[in-house]
């Protein structure tokens, strides 16, 4: 007898204990299952019987979450109803769930640590989580949710300074009915003022949890952005899933306001769909045949993305389709807002080869360079090798990463026997010269964009053009004393270097036959203006006296002006439409002033 009065007295005191006790103990598993200190500071009430119900008023929490960034908020109301007797024979069956007024404050940007979130929940369960995760797989099985809502939600993320994205109006409807039937979510936020729909289904949830595949679909449908996908899914050892995927931006404009100040973004009318199949199975992402537009541009690549390593691991290979390099070169102000800093290379790293089929130069020559983009230990590395261009042959090699207290930056490139005939057809610059260029340079800088590294740049290198001649009667006037209709020389040689965006060559020698000619030249690259002085020591010949004779070009580089001793100022002709695509000739830097190097002129190079 006095057993069963234990045995009941033990039954009975769960349902006799006071709500505040179970208040501790919900406070104590909240935080130790989100990494928050929550509070509960308005009213409380708790019953086991006959039906579960659970009321909590002005609950608040604070604390650190991803990468220790801060976080805190507040809710309104909870409120939960569940059958009791269900929830005694450990089947949950939930009447009402309610989450009102939410409100959440999130500072600090976590995004370099998503990586290794997603890693972590993709990975198979480890051996101190296998009790855990079994609870909750048994809790999702057995459970049927009939009415779940979270009503009138804000949260504001403060990312960084001036970049703040808010949510506001966030509401949340679940559903997991019983009989096996599909689990669906929708919900409707606004963010940034943008409305946005979003809707999950989940068909057979409970074979899905039993490792069976299950159809899925998600669709997020808002003005400046639209997200399709359709497959199937299911939980095993790890997460798995197949299907196909589309992402749409109708304007790419409209997108970049959505996010980013007006004056960030270029008011153009572009528009990207991007669509491939997806493959999820044992950590590993990938995506098949995928294909990127953005008008008027098409790529395709395979890629995958391996979460099993420490970093995730991007490997695969990107084709790009012939096109002019006017079309597939960006703008010079797109290259100066690129920050190396936002790209994040120490949470991944990458292997990817990218392959140009035809990049058709002003000159009507077509390059298929073979660009290689490899990051390591937070270091980027882009080469192409053996690029054949201009009837020579070129090697680039780009390195950056992030250093101690700014970027480091090492450009480095090679080029033997390109065409100087070529190169001027490329260029849209007449200089009627011939020959065979070779030059080596080599820049190291610091800083995170192309600003900072014209700013703090420093260049070495060397050039030579071998076995060419000069057509220019006033060049040849002032150079060789009389127009012998060429001027021929074996070599024309030099080194330059310099810092801070401003390069200088003053130890430019010719080989040429009975003259010597020296000389010096200054490329700026923010006032984009080139000066080059050459000057010529004439022997005496036809009873003329020994004499000397010069030629100077100097000028923006798109306005070039020669003057010859033999004659006067003469603009040096320019083929309209020719200039390099990377810097088109009507673009102007807004920036100071700065000495310039050859740094883009070499890129030039390359268009």
């Amino acid at each position: 007898m006095i057993f069963l009065v234990i045995l009941l007295g033990l039954i009975a005191t769960p349902f006799l204990l006071p709500s505040s006790v179970y208040q501790n103990l919900l406070e104590q598993q909240l935080d130790k299952s989100t990494g928050l200190d929550f509070q509960f500071k308005g009213e409380f009430s708790f019953s086991l019987f006959p039906t579960v119900i659970l009321e909590a008023e002005n609950v608040d929490f604070y604390g650190t979450m991803i990468g220790e960034v801060e976080t805190l908020g507040s809710i309104e109301k909870i409120s939960l109803e569940l059958d009791g007797l269900d929830f005694l024979t450990g089947d949950i069956h939930v009447d009402d769930f309610l989450l009102y007024n939410p409100r959440m404050t999130i500072n600090g940007d976590f995004t370099p640590h998503l990586p290794d979130v997603i890693r972590t929940n993709l990975s198979a369960a480890r051996k101190e989580d296998i009790r855990y995760l079994e609870v909750l797989l048994h809790f999702m099985e057995d459970s049927v949710f009939e009415k779940a809502k979270l009503n009138e939600g804000t949260l504001q993320w403060n990312k960084g300074e001036d970049k703040v994205i808010t949510i506001q109006k966030l509401e949340v409807n679940l559903e997991k009915p019983s009989g096996g039937k599909d689990f669906t979510l929708e919900s409707n936020l606004y963010i940034n003022n943008r409305s946005v729909d979003l809707n999950m289904r989940l068909q057979r949830p409970d074979d899905f949890l039993r490792g069976f595949r299950s159809d899925l679909a998600f669709q997020l449908d808002s003005a400046p952005l639209k997200v399709d996908f359709q497959g199937n899914a299911a939980r095993r050892q790890s997460f798995v899933a197949q299907g196909d995927v589309r992402l749409d931006i109708p304007s790419v404009y409209d997108y970049c306001t959505w996010f980013n100040k007006r004056e960030f973004c270029e008011e153009k009318s572009e528009n990207v769909l991007i669509k491939s199949h997806v493959k999820l199975r044992d950590q590993r992402l990938q995506l098949e045949d995928l294909l990127y537009t953005h008008n008027p541009s098409q790529f395709s690549a395979n890629v995958a993305v391996d979460f099993k390593y420490a970093l995730p691991l991007i490997t695969g290979d990107l084709i790009v389709p012939a096109q002019t390099v006017q079309a597939n070169a960006p703008s010079f102000e797109k290259i100066k807002k690129i920050n190396f800093e936002n790209f994040l290379f120490d949470t991944f790293d990458a292997d990817v080869n990218v392959k140009y089929l035809g990049l058709q130069l002003a000159n009507g020559e077509t390059i298929s360079p073979n660009v290689n983009l490899n990051v390591n230990d937070g270091r980027l590395t882009v080469t192409s090798d053996r690029l054949n261009i201009l009837g020579g042959i070129s090697n680039v090699r780009f390195r950056w990463n992030k250093g101690m207290d700014n970027g480091v930056m090492d450009l480095r490139m090679d080029v033997r026997a390109v065409s100087i005939k070529e190169l001027q057809k490329a260029t849209g610059m007449d200089l009627q010269t011939n020959g065979a260029l070779n030059f080596f340079f080599e820049i190291q800088s610091q800083g995170h964009n192309l600003m900072q590294f014209l700013k703090t740049s420093k260049v070495h290198g060397e050039f030579s053009i071998l076995d060419g001649h000069f057509k220019q009667p006033d060049v040849i006037q002032s150079l060789n004393g009389q127009n012998l209709g060429m001027f021929e020389f074996a070599e024309i040689k030099g080194h330059f270097k310099g810092e801070r965006g401003e390069v200088t060559s003053d130890d430019i020698k010719f080989v040429a036959p009975f003259v010597d000619v020296e000389g010096l030249a200054n490329l700026n690259m923010l006032d984009r203006t080139l000066t080059v002085q050459l000057t010529s020591t004439i022997p005496p010949t036809d009873g003329k006296a020994a004499h000397k004779g010069y030629v100077h070009i100097v000028g923006p580089i798109n306005q070039l002006m020669m003057r010859t001793s033999a004659n006067n100022d003469k603009p040096i002709i320019q083929e309209k439409g020719l200039h390099s695509g990377l810097i088109p000739n009507n673009e102007k830097l807004a920036e100071p002033a700065i000495d310039g190097d050859l740094v883009v002129e070499e890129t030039d190079l390359l268009d």
